[in-house]
């Protein structure tokens, strides 16, 4: 078990190297908990974060740039100012890949952040109590059998519009559930949907009727 992290990063990972985290507790993280970089991977499985002072500025919790790789399972992050999870990619210097699953991200101001990126697969992963759920820009994004409910800005936001308004591409969000049966919110998609707010280029359709993480 790993605990009461108080440094000023957590762990960095770099320059090919790998970690493996396992059953793990971070608390008290002031930067970043996990940060990924230079053709590295990480992978955490029953890891549980949670920011303990809001007041202190921090980063992202658990961020991966350029050519690296995260796979993220049955891992908690709590009340960040940022984003629970993000990732980046730059030309010439590669894009990440992401696979999340089994997750839980609440009252984060962004529960997961993406920015040209490889494929990103999230599933069984509940998202909720932020002000967005995901963001994702330029990223080949699949998102299934989730939840995103009670945020205050949109619960998933596809960032991708050219110059002139068109949009460039969809990401992929069906069999989701967005905190109400009528679906997400949209105001042409699914005009009577109660749900959480959803902008253009998402393929929500068909969305849960229930939420997959009720007891």
């Amino acid at each position: 078990t790993i605990s009461d992290v108080t440094l000023g990063r957590g762990f960095a990972v770099y320059m090919d190297s790998s970690l493996v985290l396992r059953n793990g507790t971070l608390t008290s993280v002031h930067q970043n908990a996990v940060y990924v970089f230079s053709h590295s991977m990480v992978d955490m499985d029953l890891v549980d974060i949670n920011i303990t002072d809001r007041s202190v500025r921090h980063y992202d919790v658990i961020t991966v740039y350029n050519d690296s790789y995260a796979t993220t399972t049955r891992v908690t992050v709590n009340n960040s100012i940022e984003a629970a999870f993000s990732a980046y990619g730059k030309e010439g210097l590669g894009y990440p890949t992401v696979y999340i699953a089994s997750s839980t991200f609440s009252n984060n101001t962004y529960g997961v952040y993406l920015y040209l990126t490889g494929p990103v697969h999230i599933e069984s992963t509940e998202i909720f109590n932020g002000q967005y759920g995901i963001i994702s820009e330029q990223s080949p994004l699949v998102l299934v059998n989730s939840s995103i409910s009670s945020t205050t800005q949109k619960a998933l936001w596809n960032f991708v519009l050219s110059r002139d308004g068109e949009l460039l591409s969809e990401v992929s969000a069906e069999n989701n559930w967005w905190g109400d049966a009528t679906g997400p919110q949209h105001s042409t998609l699914n005009s009577g949907g109660l749900g959480a707010l959803v902008s253009d280029g998402v393929d929500f359709e068909p969305w849960l009727t229930d939420d997959p993480f009720n007891d």
